[in-house]
C-alpha cells in the first residue's frame, strides 16, 4: 500500500486485515466503518479503518502503520449527511438545505441568521455529529489556561472556559457561530490577518490587538496570537492575553487613535493613584 494513501476497497482492506471480504462489508452495513460509495462498490477512508481496528483492540497491519498519526485516530472528517445515512431514519438528510447546498459544517449554517436551517432538531454541541467528528480534535483546548479557540473560515468550533468566561456566555454558545459576532468590528482587520496565516500555514502569526464589547458598552482590548493546526484542515488555535494588568476600557465606536484613552500616561504612578481615588469614590 502507497503510504500516502487515503482509501481502500473493500478487497484492500480485507487483505491487510486478514478478513474476508463479507466481514467487511458487514462492518460497513453495519455503520461500524464508515465507507462512501462509488457506483456498485466502496471506499474506505483508511483513517476509519484504524479508528475501527482501534477500537475492537486488533494489532494495526504492518502495512498501516506509517498512516497512524494523531489526525489517523480520529476518523475521517466528512459532511453530517453522510455521518448520518442508515444511522437514524429520522433524519431526512435529502430534504435538508445542508444537503442540498452541500454546506459544511451543518452547525456553522445553523447558528446563522437569516439562512436556511438545517432540518434536525435539538442543540448543535450535543449532536452526535459534532461530539464524534469535531470535538475530538479540538479538546485540547481545555488543557490550556489562557483563553483559547479554534474557528475556521471565520466560524467557530469551540472555545474553552477561559474564553467563555471573558465573553460571559457559556462555551456551548460558540459552536459554529461566526467571529464577528465576538470581535468589535474594528478588530475584524487583525482577526482576517491571523486567518490568512493560517490558510498560508503559517505555524505562529501576531500577536495583534483585538476588542470586545461588553454589557455596558465599553471595549476590552487583548491581544491575540494565531497558530495553524493540522485539525481540523485550515483551522486557526486562537490565544488571548491581556496587554497589562491596567487594561484600559474605552467607549464603544471610538477607534484607537480617535481621541480615546489608549493607555496610562508616561507618569504611571500619577495616572494609578488617580484611578485608585475614581474606585475609592
Amino acid at each position: 500500500m502507497s503510504p500516502n494513501k487515503e482509501f481502500l476497497s473493500v478487497p484492500e482492506a480485507a487483505a491487510l486485515c486478514g478478513v474476508s471480504r463479507s466481514t467487511v462489508n458487514n462492518w460497513i452495513q453495519a455503520k461500524r466503518l464508515f465507507a462512501r460509495r462509488s457506483g456498485k462498490s466502496f471506499s474506505i477512508p483508511v483513517a476509519d479503518l484504524l479508528l475501527l481496528l482501534r477500537s475492537k483492540g486488533t494489532d494495526i497491519p504492518l502495512e498501516l502503520i506509517s498512516a497512524i498519526d494523531p489526525r489517523a485516530m480520529l476518523g475521517s472528517l466528512r459532511p453530517c449527511f453522510e455521518y448520518w445515512e442508515g444511522r437514524d431514519p429520522a433524519m431526512q438528510c435529502r430534504d435538508c438545505a445542508v444537503f442540498v447546498n452541500r454546506l459544511t459544517p451543518c452547525f456553522a449554517v445553523s447558528w446563522r441568521k437569516g439562512r436556511s436551517a438545517p432540518q434536525c432538531a435539538g442543540q448543535c454541541h450535543t449532536c452526535c455529529y459534532y461530539q464524534e467528528v469535531f470535538f475530538p480534535r479540538i479538546q485540547f483546548v481545555y488543557q490550556m489556561d489562557v483563553p483559547a479557540a479554534v474557528f475556521k473560515n471565520l466560524y467557530f468550533l469551540g472555545v474553552n472556559d477561559p474564553w467563555a468566561e471573558i465573553w460571559r456566555r457559556p462555551r456551548e454558545a460558540f459552536v459554529g457561530m461566526d467571529v464577528e459576532e465576538v470581535f468589535h468590528s474594528e478588530s475584524l482587520k487583525n482577526v482576517l490577518s491571523l486567518v490568512k496565516s493560517a490558510e498560508m500555514k503559517q505555524t505562529g502569526s501576531g500577536p495583534v490587538t483585538v476588542s470586545i464589547g461588553n454589557e455596558t458598552g465599553a471595549l476590552q482590548r487583548l491581544t491575540a496570537t494565531g497558530f495553524s493546526v493540522s485539525e481540523p484542515p485550515g483551522s486557526l488555535l486562537v490565544l488571548l492575553t491581556r496587554p497589562d494588568d491596567d487594561l484600559e476600557m474605552q467607549p464603544r465606536g471610538k477607534a484607537p487613535g480617535s481621541g480615546a484613552a489608549e493607555g496610562p500616561p508616561a507618569d504611571r504612578a500619577a495616572w494609578q493613584e488617580n484611578n485608585q481615588a475614581k474606585k475609592a469614590q
